[in-house]
């Protein structure tokens, strides 16, 4: 297991589930190069360091990771130590860490999605209802 206490201000996460979407940013850019989807991440914190800062993470909490592009690949790691505590988020007991994993990326995107059409809906509704 990866020993936290050799960095600062970081905690270690088991990876357990990860999505594996092709990042959206590279999409938008017709930057298609060939790189391993996997950073939707979804695991358990494993050890924490005394000197994280106060975020209420403990050893056995269910956590998603909300990574950018730049850490694709990151997900086929067994341990992650994660210093940006900014970029997690603890999960309840009652979603299975399958679905967490979709969370950071499905399923924003999607809501995005819908929150986007509403304007469109409701001028639509607007419409027909004159």
């Amino acid at each position: 297991m990866l020993n936290v206490f050799t960095f600062h201000n970081c905690f270690a996460l088991q990876v357990q589930c990860l999505g594996a979407c092709s990042p959206e940013g590279q999409i938008k850019r017709k930057d298609l190069h060939p790189i391993l989807p996997g950073y939707e991440i979804a695991g358990v914190v494993q050890d924490v360091c005394p000197s994280l800062p106060n975020r209420n993470f403990s050893t056995g909490d269910k956590v998603i990771l909300c990574l950018d592009e730049d850490f694709a690949e990151s997900g086929y790691h067994e341990y992650i130590a994660v210093d940006d505590t900014d970029k997690c988020l603890q999960i309840p007991e009652s979603i299975p860490l399958e679905v967490a994993a979709m969370l950071p990326g499905s399923a924003l995107s999607a809501y995005s999605a819908v929150l986007k059409a509403k304007l469109h809906i409701e001028k639509l509704q607007e419409v027909k209802c004159k």
